[in-house]
């Protein structure tokens, strides 16, 4: 695959794949080194069309966007974008990304139930706060 490309947008997209790894290495490798890839991700069962196995990206999207060779450059403004940079070329290797991913899957309940509870936990505190 070429690098042919300084900036790759990709919106509310691989939430709904069966394999966003491999479509994100796909984006990473048309994008010249230094490009920008400007993504939006939703994992979150919005919608049915959202696949429940994607879910655990949730929470570990970024870790897999740096282990491929992306920054963080921030978000834009009052929505879900991320605006990555591609700072190295990387020959991704599979066995530790798909090891990644499977503890991904595995601890997504542990972390997903957490954040919940967090959510329930605060607006308790918000609501006896503002009993007082």
């Amino acid at each position: 695959m070429t690098t042919d490309y300084d900036c790759l947008i990709s919106t509310d997209v691989l939430e709904h794949v069966n394999d966003p790894l491999d479509l994100l290495a796909k984006m990473i490798e048309s994008v010249k080194l230094n490009g920008y890839l400007i993504i939006a991700n939703h994992f979150y069962p919005s919608i049915k069309c959202h696949l429940p196995s994607t879910f655990h990206f949730r929470f570990t999207f970024d870790q897999f966007a740096h282990k491929m060779g992306l920054i963080n450059k921030g978000t834009c403004e009052a929505n879900h974008i991320i605006i990555y940079k591609k700072v190295a070329q990387i020959n991704f290797d599979w066995q530790q990304l798909r090891k990644m991913e499977a503890n991904s899957k595995f601890w997504f309940p542990l972390r997903n139930g957490m954040s919940f509870a967090i959510v329930y936990t605060k607006k308790i505190i918000k609501k006896l706060l503002l009993r007082s």
